[in-house]
């Protein structure tokens, strides 16, 4: 059964789980969840980063004012021909979360915590070619020496959504793999054109083979779309979780963050 993709309130959820969570172990895998979420990544593809760096401006109070996080990745489930298996492949995602921009450094400090090794650069996994690397995230609840497993990931999802109030008939038809699908099914809504979503979602278009396909340059264009759909969610311009009539309102807009105070309350 398809997984449903995560709604923008609860991507918000977890962003703000992955700064303010007094748990450091659900503060650590909402990290986690949010870099697959924003990343379009499964769980299993996260623990494949091998180099990751944070590249952005800084706004005068210190916050991010825009930016990217950019990695290299081994292999993701929809790309594992022996031309990638054998190359790095280039992750990027937009710095700034819908409600936390700063959840990236908040999840590196978690994992630091934890007595997790540090994340190496972009240059110095690739000066150290291909090979396993350090792990983003091991189990929390088993064996360190294993990546975090997709029930787990599940699970702490669940967990963390229903503590913001959701039901469980909320989450029933999530997982996991909502974090990949999530900003591929919302940029779908907005009438992405279906090759940009490919490359987005690490999806070889048909006709195109190369891993070449997904080098930094090729997703700009892809990358400055993906920002384009953050910043009108943030807005409350574009609203993918509405009924197709409603998902761009001309009046009325509200803003995400006023979404979120609205289900919690506050």
């Amino acid at each position: 059964l398809r997984k449903a993709a995560l709604s923008m309130v609860m991507v918000v959820i977890l962003e703000l789980a992955a700064v303010h969570h007094a748990d450091l172990v659900l503060r650590a895998i909402a990290g986690f969840c949010c870099l697959c979420t924003h990343g379009r990544l499964r769980g299993a593809d996260g623990n494949c980063i091998r180099g990751i760096d944070l590249v952005v401006t800084r706004a005068p109070g210190g916050g991010i004012a825009n930016g990217f996080i950019e990695g290299v990745s081994t292999a993701t489930k929809t790309g594992r021909s022996k031309e990638k298996q054998a190359a790095f492949l280039p992750l990027v995602l937009p710095a700034c979360g819908l409600a936390m921009d700063d959840w990236f450094s908040s999840f590196l400090e978690s994992r630091r915590i934890l007595g997790l090794d540090e994340m190496p650069s972009v240059a110095s996994a690739e000066a150290g070619g291909v090979g396993e690397g350090v792990m983003l995230l091991p189990s929390m609840h088993g064996d360190r020496s294993t990546p975090i497993s997709a029930d787990e990931l599940t699970g702490a999802i669940h967990r963390l959504l229903h503590t913001a109030g959701f039901s469980e008939v909320d989450t029933r038809n999530l997982a996991s793999h909502s974090m990949k699908a999530t900003w591929l099914t919302a940029t779908g809504k907005a009438g992405v054109d279906l090759h940009t979503r490919q490359l987005l979602g690490f999806h070889v278009p048909k006709g195109e083979s190369s891993a070449l396909n997904y080098c930094r340059d090729n997703l700009a264009k892809p990358m400055e779309i993906l920002a384009s759909a953050f910043a009108a969610v943030k807005a409350g311009e574009f609203l993918p979780d509405a009924d197709r009539a409603e998902r761009w309102p001309l009046d009325d807009r509200v803003p995400l963050a006023t979404q979120v105070e609205r289900l919690l309350g506050k």
